[in-house]
């Protein structure tokens, strides 16, 4: 029997938009793969994780606050025309910056400043319809970004340049897609930041993508284009369900308490865990065809993405855990949580990289693994419910298969 929270419109609203979304920066991946020379690859995903950066931070907390609303409240419209100045202040020191830099930096400086704008923008206007409701339009909207994005990074330029734009213009589409955002706004509303829940994402975002700065400064272009694009593979099946379970759950477990709360939170982890590793099995064995499909120059791609294939499923549990942690009052202990699983991940793999490629690649996976079972056992205890028997078992297998798999890695860069 398929679980209701997949099957209520809203939750197939999302998850349609989900899938449109991610499919698309997933296919994009792809393409730019086959585009680009690796060492571009490899520096156009520090723009996906720039546009990662945005959606998570430029909207500086209104999107988070919009989201968690009562139908009958409403936020303030001078909080969101705040948002507004900050960002036009990101935009422009960004572009002043390359602007200094001087050549194609300046055009890339403008581009990013833009992205940002319109990726907080983007962020305000979602939470505002997921808030109200009107899941059909947010599905609309991102299937209509999807496209445009296909559509750029497809017969657009082949740069870095052609790549902002292409993200841009993704939100800027959903932007204009979503036209009902203000009814969640009035000049007397709330003026309640959610200042810890805009920490914890950060934190969470960081801890996310220290791997990419790390290995891109320490090993090279060439690596980040091969870890990138295996790490973007290897976690496109969780990622279509993750993120719209984490949405749900962290209405769900703010409205259930008791017996109730610990069969839905198990409810959630059960199917996750289930779908992420189906995902990973897919990944893994459709690994060597990539070569096939995109080039010879993309055969070392293939152990490493088994290896980030073991760690996906354990990445994907972490949005549940933290949305636990929020939905029983447990927020500011979150943030917490996540300074020590940052400094812990950020040190394994900083050991890693300095290591070798091969060792990066493993520490990437054990940490994900070590730091999802950990902060879903944190999480379990504040709430006085208890993981799932069969979690720590499992990430005690992922973890030695990982390990198991070095040396299949091939050694690349510096």
């Amino acid at each position: 029997m398929i679980p209701r929270i997949w099957t209520a419109s809203p939750a197939r609203d999302l998850l349609v938009g989900r899938l449109a979304d991610q499919g698309a920066l997933g296919l994009s991946t792809l393409i730019l793969a086959a585009r680009l020379d690796m060492s571009t690859f490899g520096r156009a995903g520090l723009l996906f994780v720039a546009n990662s950066l945005a959606i998570t931070l430029a909207h500086w907390g209104v999107g988070l606050a919009v989201m968690r609303l009562a139908p009958e409240d409403r936020l303030s419209a001078r909080m969101r025309r705040q948002v507004r100045l900050l960002n036009l202040f990101v935009l422009t020191l960004l572009a002043v910056g390359g602007a200094i830099a001087g050549g194609s930096w300046g055009w890339l400086g403008l581009a990013v400043g833009v992205l940002w704008f319109v990726a907080g923008e983007a962020f305000i206007a979602k939470a505002a319809a997921l808030n109200a409701g009107w899941t059909a339009d947010l599905a609309r909207a991102e299937v209509l970004g999807a496209v445009t994005l296909l559509a750029i990074v497809t017969f657009g330029p082949a740069s870095l340049l052609g790549v902002a734009l292409a993200l841009c213009m993704k939100s800027a589409v959903e932007v204009l897609s979503i036209r009902r955002v203000n009814d969640r706004f009035s000049e007397d509303g709330s003026t309640a930041w959610p200042v810890d829940l805009l920490i914890s994402q950060s934190l969470t975002f960081s801890t996310a993508n220290v791997d990419y700065l790390v290995v891109w400064l320490l090993i090279g272009a060439g690596p980040l284009g091969v870890y990138t694009l295996a790490y973007r593979v290897g976690s496109a099946l969780q990622a279509q369900i993750a993120n719209v379970a984490s949405r749900l759950s962290l209405v769900d477990f703010g409205r259930t308490s008791g017996a109730a709360l610990g069969a839905r939170y198990l409810r959630y982890v059960s199917v996750l865990f289930a779908v992420g590793v189906v995902g990973a099995v897919a990944s893994a064995a459709g690994a060597p065809l990539l070569p096939a499909v995109l080039g010879e120059r993309w055969r070392d791609v293939v152990p490493v993405l088994v290896v980030v294939s073991i760690g996906a499923p354990w990445r994907f549990l972490l949005g549940v855990a933290g949305s636990l942690a929020v939905g029983t009052d447990h927020g500011g202990s979150l943030v917490r949580w996540e300074v020590v699983r940052l400094l812990g991940t950020a040190g394994a793999v900083l050991c890693g990289a300095i290591a070798g490629f091969p060792t990066f690649v493993v520490a990437t996976s054990v940490a994900a693994i070590v730091g999802a079972a950990a902060l879903h056992v944190v999480a379990t205890r504040r709430a006085g419910l208890a993981v799932p028997p069969w979690m720590i078992p499992a990430a005690m297998v992922s973890i030695l298969l990982s390990v198991a798999l070095t040396p299949a890695i091939p050694t690349l860069g510096r």
